[in-house]
């Protein structure tokens, strides 16, 4: 129909009319053209939208659980450094005290990341539609290894870990974990230690326990390792909390 048109234009030169026809359809093209590009454009920036709203959700959940971490590990560290004054001291001056720091020091915490955003965002290949801030902040290394569950591979096999359960009595293990468990806050996330501990064994039971540990003269020795462990992995939760912090600043909507 419109090549009819064109044609009737030449044979009658109605130069005018042809380009007029011209004109309008060109025009036509062009603005159909940019309207799809408005459109699709704006399904992209509300795909970002959606994207950035589930990930700042997940990385406020993972921000907390970094924070928790950290605390939780550094409570480890410290009960190791008392576990470690006490076995290089002449005598024991608090037989409980240095057998639930020397339990404390091979316990582990695990919290994976929250991927699920941003998985999804990978796997359609919506990087890019995320704002350049956050490719930099480091979250892509952060999705990339799971250094809590490094940490905790490494301290569930450690030899101090493996020596300490093996030479603890059952029931004081027991009375441990009954009684001087992980505190956990109200996302259920462990965050430290039960400071309020009354293990309800007679005190020559104790004493006895903690005479096992020091009388092994390998454990300092396991100890000494487990702190290069610990310490190898808790520089990079820090880290961790820097990232997501940066990642959420990046996302959240300016003012």
């Amino acid at each position: 129909m419109i090549l009819g048109r064109f044609i009737a234009y030449f044979r009658e030169r109605r130069w005018v009319d042809f380009i007029a026809e011209i004109v309008v359809l060109v025009v036509g093209v062009f603005l159909g053209i940019q309207a799809s590009n408005w459109n699709d454009d704006r399904l992209e920036k509300e795909k970002g939208r959606r994207f950035a709203e589930g990930l700042i959700e997940d990385l406020r959940k993972d921000l907390e659980s970094r924070k928790a971490l950290v605390s939780y590990y550094e409570a480890v560290m410290s009960s190791g450094e008392r576990t470690v004054q006490r076995l290089n001291a002449e005598s024991i001056d608090d037989p409980l005290a240095f057998v639930i720091d020397a339990y404390r020091a091979s316990e582990y915490n695990h919290r994976a990341p929250t991927r699920a955003t941003f998985d999804e965002i990978i796997y359609t290949g919506s990087l890019g539609l995320l704002p350049g801030a956050v490719r930099q902040s480091g979250l892509v290394d952060y999705y990339r290894w799971d250094n809590s569950l490094a940490l905790r591979e490494a301290v569930v096999e450690s030899p101090y870990r493996l020596r300490v359960r093996s030479l603890l009595p059952h029931d004081v293990q027991t009375a441990i974990r009954a009684t001087c468990s992980d505190v956990f806050d109200e996302t259920f996330v462990r965050v430290g230690f039960n400071d309020d501990c009354e293990l309800g064994l007679p005190a020559s039971r104790i004493v006895e326990a903690a005479e096992l540990l020091r009388s092994d003269s390998r454990l300092l020795r396991d100890l000494r390792l487990q702190f290069s462990v610990l310490n190898a992995h808790l520089p990079n939760f820090r880290g961790e909390v820097l990232i997501l912090e940066a990642a959420i600043k990046a996302l959240e909507p300016s003012e």
